[in-house]
């Protein structure tokens, strides 16, 4: 039965691991090594102090956004860092485990917290705060638009903006005021206490987590949070473009970051090693930064952010009382239908 299970998990983790690698030969086959290497020499160190320090401040915002999504279930500090242990998941597995991991980590009660949601509620939180992410950066890429045709920001795509966005979150909303009459018919369809039934439980709480936008005291504050640390993204983003490229700007540091953004939509290996930096340079091409300089500093900004929320996580992994290989034996449970492990109480 492993064996089977390993088998399975090595098909689902060959097509991204192998766009990681077609993505790494080609970047090494379009960039001289000579030249990279000179732009690293080239670059000022000391932007990438400031860049960390953004980065530290974003997690943290996005850590409150998060928890504001959740229903305020968790303490600010712990909402930060079981957030922080997702991404180190994202960081060194495939396939966005990190989400399912945050959410079940959400799911188990810790001493001084109130009660835990469901993991399925849990979940429904992460999902809703990718969803809004999906806005903001479509968001982006229309504020990206003027800067990669040079021209200057304008009235027009602002609006554009503000609409975009209201139509994303305006569909989050829908989705979740449909939640009754469609658990409603999914229910005269599913024989009582059968997996089925089990399935429709799980989607209606998962539907209930929008619920958090239909109340303006949950949805601004998010939407806020969010906005916020997107931000802090971009100015981290540009700061450490600063480091290679002076004269750059908010322009090109948005561009960078939109091709970031981009580029881990795709599925790739553990952390989008190869494809990240393949959309980067793609990105900032458009703005006529040179290749060797724009994958130098697209390595830079990916090791940067990914020790961040690695040494990050391993933090909130000792702070939970959890090990990499414990939690990810609870995600799989998860993953196949099976409800989580309780955690045992804690010692008074």
């Amino acid at each position: 039965m492993k064996g089977r299970v390993s088998w399975r998990l090595a098909l689902r983790w060959a097509p991204g691991l192998a766009l990681s690698l077609v993505a790494v030969v080609l970047l090494l086959r379009v960039v001289s090594l000579e030249h990279l290497a000179a732009a690293w020499q080239r670059a000022n160190g000391l932007y990438f102090l400031p860049g960390a320090v953004l980065l530290l401040l974003a997690m943290i915002a996005r850590g409150l956004a998060w928890r504001v999504l959740a229903g305020g279930c968790l303490r600010p500090s712990r909402a930060f860092w079981v957030l922080n242990v997702g991404y180190l998941v994202n960081a060194v597995l495939p396939l966005r485990l990190g989400d399912l991991a945050r959410a079940v980590l959400a799911g188990s009660p810790r001493e001084g917290d109130a009660p835990a949601m469901p993991v399925s509620r849990a979940l429904s939180s992460v999902v809703l705060e990718r969803v809004l992410d999906l806005v903001c950066t479509f968001g982006l890429v229309l504020l990206a638009l003027p800067v990669v045709a040079g021209q200057s920001w304008g009235g027009r795509t602002i609006v554009w903006t503000l609409a975009t966005a209201g139509l994303g979150v305006g569909g989050v909303l829908a989705a979740g005021l449909l939640r009754g009459p469609l658990i409603r018919w999914l229910s005269t369809r599913a024989t009582p206490a059968s997996r089925a039934a089990r399935w429709v439980e799980r989607l209606e709480s998962f539907l209930r987590g929008l619920d958090a936008l239909r109340d303006w005291r949950t949805a601004l504050p998010a939407m806020v949070l969010l906005a916020a640390t997107w931000f802090i993204w971009l100015l981290e983003y540009t700061v450490l473009l600063r480091a290679f490229v002076p004269a750059a700007g908010l322009g090109q540091g948005l561009v960078a970051l939109v091709g970031s953004a981009l580029g881990m939509m795709i599925p790739s290996s553990p952390g989008g090693i190869g494809v990240y930096e393949a959309a980067v340079v793609g990105a900032l091409a458009v703005v006529h930064i040179d290749k060797e300089t724009a994958l130098a500093y697209a390595i830079s900004v990916h090791v940067l952010n990914s020790a961040g929320v690695i040494v990050l996580g391993l933090i909130g992994l000792v702070r939970e009382g959890q090990t990499l290989e414990r939690l990810m034996r609870e995600v799989w449970r998860v993953s196949a239908g099976r409800r989580p492990h309780e955690t045992p109480p804690a010692e008074t």
